[in-house]
């Protein structure tokens, strides 16, 4: 399978998950919706989705009473503060000012450079995918 990756894509995708609304995945009577009526929005901040059957009696006399559904979503607090950072709304860095001489020297082998940001990416879609 083949994706078309954008940066315009991974907004969108960080940007459903940060501003889904749970009630896009239940119909009227509060039942789950089936996984192919959920808006495709709605289906991005999913996580993950698992049912269990529940039982009563043993053996031949088990039946089947209903079923237990455990959803599992994103993180919405995650995605808006990526947001909130793409949009420049939030810094994790501080500006320093500084007056007068300053010898400043520092290094860095260009191998441990890439290194460092493949690894930041590689968290990143690890973030964003689940």
């Amino acid at each position: 399978m083949r994706y078309d990756v954008t940066g315009q894509r991974v907004i969108q995708e960080v940007a459903n998950i940060a501003f889904f609304d749970i009630a896009d995945i239940f119909d009227s009577q509060g039942r789950l919706l089936p996984l192919d009526s959920i808006p495709a929005h709605a289906r991005q901040a999913i996580a993950s989705i698992e049912i269990e059957d529940m039982n009563v009696g043993f053996g031949e006399n088990k039946m089947k009473v209903g079923e237990l559904k455990r959803v599992k979503f994103n993180s919405k607090e995650k995605a808006l503060e990526m947001l909130m950072k793409y949009l420049r709304l939030y810094e994790d860095k501080v500006k320093v000012t500084v007056e007068g001489n300053v010898d400043v020297k520092h290094t860095i082998d260009r191998v441990d450079l890439d290194e460092r940001i493949n690894q930041l990416m590689d968290d990143k879609l690890k973030d964003i995918l689940g």
